[in-house]
């Protein structure tokens, strides 16, 4: 599960820095050196060797008393002991399975919302997801993130959307009773050009029932004219201007795949919220999530409380945060003075970007020290 990943993961930290102490007691016994420059550094740099061997076992006889945690460890600890602090269930499974939840919402979305789509939105909706996998493989890399602001921003394009489906049904219309392919052929256009070599595609799709904007675009204005050779007389006929039309507000399908973006995300993350709420479980992802809420919101002063059992606290591993994480920690201790935190990370070393680690967050960290 997890959770034992978790506690397996803070057991093997827990043996390394025992280990660690260890090396430095006995290069601090000086009965022995250590293959190691730091610490013979610290031995070398000492004011007082012997107060410090004593530090150092004492350390040694109380490391099983230590908070040493990953960051998922620590953040299921702190909703199990202050479940009435952070709003959380008391009874609430912290082993959820993130996968599998997000298996079934884009399940039941693909089902439930993408296939009862009006049928023009429902085949463009399957032009981008053909099928609930791939659905969900589009959806994980940022569905998870913290403040996710999805841009651009939906607009209702309803009203413009429904005339340009019927100018485009004229223009199909117009194409094939108005003999539209013999008249251009007739122009002398550029027969190596789209304009000429792709006429009996437009034919076919005139016929069709489907609706693709971009096909028109070798008959549209720019298109004409990069398909003529100096001869071309350009043929007259009100379809160009319709044409030019349709296609000068193609932007109103991208704006469409905007909105179906932003109503299937929606949609995902309800599922994911309900499967959550009536299994009883979280994710790894919700430990951080509900943990940085609590903080930040402390209306049961939950910082405080935190501060003051744990008045020290060291991250390792800081280049591979998180914004969350980051937040959770500078509400926690807010300030230096009675309260310490302290960064350990390098950022040439950061690995877990595909699991949400933002290098940035990183970098304005030391903004802020």
């Amino acid at each position: 599960s997890t959770q034992s990943r978790s506690s397996a993961a803070s057991d093997v930290y827990k043996r390394q820095i025992r280990d660690r102490v260890t090396d430095a007691r006995t290069a601090f016994s000086q009965t022995q050196s250590v293959d190691d420059e730091f610490i013979n550094q610290l031995v070398d740099e000492s004011e007082d060797v012997l107060k410090d061997r004593k530090l150092l076992s004492a350390a040694l006889q109380t490391m099983d008393e230590a908070a040493i945690y990953t960051i998922h460890g620590f953040c299921a600890r702190v909703l199990s002991e202050q479940s009435f602090e952070t709003g959380s269930l008391f009874d609430q499974d912290l082993d959820g399975d993130k996968d599998l939840f997000l298996q079934l919402a884009t399940e039941d979305c693909f089902r439930s919302h993408i296939l009862q789509l009006a049928p023009f939105h429902r085949n463009l909706a399957l032009s981008i997801w053909p099928n609930p996998e791939s659905l969900q493989t589009q959806l994980k890399p940022f569905l998870f993130r913290n403040n996710l602001r999805m841009e651009p921003a939906a607009l209702d394009v309803s009203a413009s959307l429904a005339a340009l489906l019927d100018d485009e049904k004229e223009c199909k219309k117009m194409f094939l009773k108005e003999n539209i392919d013999e008249l251009i052929r007739n122009a002398d256009f550029n027969k190596n050009k789209k304009t000429i070599k792709r006429l009996g595609s437009l034919l076919e799709y005139c016929q069709s029932e489907g609706t693709d904007i971009e096909i028109w675009q070798p008959w549209s204005t720019a298109g004409l004219d990069s398909g003529r050779k100096k001869t071309t007389v350009l043929p007259e006929h009100r379809i160009f201007a319709l044409i030019e039309s349709v296609y000068q507000r193609r932007d109103t399908i991208k704006q469409l795949r905007y909105n179906l973006w932003h109503q299937v995300t929606a949609s995902v993350k309800n599922y994911l919220s309900n499967y959550q709420q009536q299994l009883g479980q979280l994710t790894l992802d919700d430990l951080l999530i509900n943990v940085h809420r609590a903080v930040q919101s402390d209306e049961m002063g939950l910082a405080e409380y935190l501060r003051q059992k744990w008045p020290v606290a060291m991250i390792d591993e800081f280049q591979d945060t998180d914004d969350v994480q980051f937040e959770i920690f500078e509400k926690i201790y807010p300030d230096q003075e009675n309260h310490h935190l302290f960064y350990i990370g390098d950022p040439k070393q950061a690995i877990y970007q595909f699991r949400g680690a933002d290098i940035y967050t990183y970098i304005l960290s030391l903004i802020h020290i």
